[in-house]
């Protein structure tokens, strides 16, 4: 199954085949907190079924437009399983 979010190296290591490239950005606010933001580019459709299943026992969220319309919307799937950070509320 798909690793959570805090097992994946800074290469994308942990998430098999169809990674493309990772982003890492990190900061600090105003108030001093750290913050390190890592991005994990992968082919949607190697991974939905495993982030799927995965979201059966983890919390997270997967979002997903079939719609497309030329020159104006594309299609597009983004999710994430395991957030390192929650709200309530």
């Amino acid at each position: 199954p798909m690793p959570p979010a805090a097992a994946v190296g800074a290469s994308g290591a942990g998430w098999g085949a169809g990674v493309g490239d990772v982003t890492v950005s990190r900061y600090v606010t105003a108030g001093g907190i750290r913050v390190q933001r890592r991005e994990v580019v992968v082919q949607a459709a190697a991974h939905i079924e495993q982030l799927v299943d995965l979201l059966d026992s983890h919390r997270g969220a997967l979002f997903a437009s079939s719609y497309e319309y030329p020159g104006r919307y594309t299609r597009w799937d983004i999710g994430f399983a395991a957030p390192p950070l929650l709200f309530t509320g």
